[in-house]
């Protein structure tokens, strides 16, 4: 079955569901625009910041409970410099699945998740060109519990009406 809803704001019934997030990691954004022109590269899957701080760009996904979809988050993962070569490397290949994966910190605000920067992560290579599957690791964040456990079909509703009309 796949995910749709009639929207409380604009009355349209949308149709599967849009991932979400910021086009930068948080450390990128919070810089002046000085230091980012200066000290900064940013693509749409990854960033370097003083070629000291090495990010890429993955979906948190939290399943929804009775669908076969799952509400995606677009989030920004640190690497360590040789994860982040690792990533480099493989980011052309079509069959990537098997490198890594490779431990992260989440670099990435999240509105209705408080305090989401910094959990830690590992980020797993998915093939075909597919952004990397961002694993929350244990903690009682609900961040990792929404990603473990699901999130009711309401609260899907909830956050894509919330994110369309904010």
């Amino acid at each position: 079955m796949s995910f749709s809803f009639q929207c409380q704001t604009c009355s349209e019934t949308h149709e599967g569901l849009p991932s979400f997030g910021p086009d930068a990691p948080d450390s990128y954004a919070t810089m002046s625009e000085l230091d980012r022109s200066n000290k900064a590269i940013l693509g749409s899957d990854n960033c370097i910041i003083e070629n000291e701080l090495f990010f890429v760009r993955g979906r948190v996904e939290l399943p929804i409970i009775g669908s076969e979809d799952s509400f995606i988050w677009l989030v920004w993962c640190s690497l360590s410099k040789e994860s982040y070569k690792q990533w480099e490397d493989a980011y052309e290949l079509e069959s990537r699945s098997h490198i890594g994966p490779f431990f992260g910190w989440l670099n990435t605000r999240l509105p209705f998740y408080e305090s989401s920067v910094n959990l830690a992560t590992s980020v797993h290579l998915l093939d075909h060109g597919i952004r990397p599957y961002i694993e929350i690791h244990e903690t009682d964040h609900p961040l990792f519990t929404d990603q473990n456990t699901g999130i009711s079909t309401s609260k899907a509703e909830q956050l894509v009406h919330d994110l369309l009309h904010t």
